[in-house]
């Protein structure tokens, strides 16, 4: 039997920390941005290529039997848009449930991703029953005069309302002739 386990070494080499970073970069783009933030852990050649991943897909929701899990998700957030760098977002889509709890950072969390020149914006809001809401958000002016923005993808609730300006809408929109 001691000659048999010479047969089955296992292979240790480590093959896709020695790709170029656009194919790391990528690879992790597949994932959901939770996981792949946590491909940190892999190694050290691994610590910052999520910051330059170009989508991000981030889920927030309310808090469940008045936990603070819900400060925990938005501080993610928060840590994913301050650690990326000053990298480009191709897409960012956010999907929050509980948006009573979440307001005010959606809208610093959708103003980032303008800045960083986002192509693609999509916004899943919701309310929920145990967090019901009676008033009227506004989503941020910004959202329609973003001269990066080629799509825009709203899943609103109906206490969320869009209310683009009277002008200089969408710039990057081609208006067929």
């Amino acid at each position: 039997m001691g000659s048999n386990s010479k047969l089955f070494k296992p292979c240790i080499e480590d093959r896709i920390s020695g790709l170029p970073d656009a194919i790391l970069f990528h690879i992790i783009s597949f994932l959901e941005t939770r996981d792949a933030v946590k491909t940190f852990l892999l190694s050290h050649r691994w610590n910052n290529v999520w910051t330059y991943v170009p989508n991000l897909e981030v889920y927030v929701s309310s808090p469940k039997y008045d936990s603070d899990e819900h400060v925990g998700q938005a501080g993610f957030v928060d840590r994913v848009l301050l650690f990326r760098n000053l990298s480009n977002i191709h897409k960012f889509r956010l999907i929050c449930l509980g948006i009573k709890d979440y307001f005010d950072r959606i809208d610093a969390w959708v103003c980032t991703a303008i800045r960083r020149n986002v192509v693609e914006l999509e916004l899943d809001l919701y309310t929920t029953p145990s967090n019901s809401y009676t008033g009227c958000l506004k989503l941020p002016t910004s959202i329609f005069i973003c001269k990066t923005l080629v799509v825009l993808k709203l899943i609103l609730t109906d206490h969320v309302i869009a209310i683009p300006p009277n002008s200089s809408c969408f710039p990057s929109y081609c208006y067929p002739s």
